[in-house]
């Protein structure tokens, strides 16, 4: 046996021996077997009064997003492939120092200006502006 072999071959039968110890559902999740209805269907058992804005593929392998409207107010959850985790919090790419979850949190929580009533708006200078500035104020 050549001095290669020799040495891969306790590392090859390791990689081997762990793969037997690895729950079966594990590996199957590892290959993709969660779909998008399969994910809704699991965020929807364990927590019954979210409503499921949409479901898609995370930046990370193995991580379906998906984003939830719950009391009025919309967040992200993490389900793994396999369909046992979720996680609640912020995805962060190091090499760019960008917060992944923030962007798609951002998106789902844009305000549509245009469909703003300003029936009732005091409205100052220019009515047929080009810009303008919606002001919110609590009269109380």
């Amino acid at each position: 046996m050549s001095k290669k072999i020799r040495y891969l071959f306790p590392v090859l039968l390791i990689f081997m021996i762990s793969l037997y110890f690895l729950p079966a559902d594990d590996i199957a999740g590892a290959t993709g077997a969660m779909t998008q209805e399969k994910a809704r269907t699991t965020l929807s058992a364990i927590m019954p009064d979210v409503k499921i804005i949409s479901v898609e593929k995370a930046a990370v392998k193995g991580l379906w997003e998906v984003a939830i409207q719950s009391r009025g107010r919309k967040g992200i959850v993490y389900i793994d492939n396999a369909g046992k985790r979720a996680i609640f919090g912020s995805i962060i790419d190091i090499a760019t120092r960008t917060n992944i979850t923030k962007k798609k949190f951002d998106d789902i929580n844009r305000v549509d200006v245009s469909q703003i009533p300003l029936d009732d708006a005091l409205i100052l200078g220019n009515k047929n502006a080009k810009h303008r500035v919606i002001v919110f104020d609590d009269p109380d």
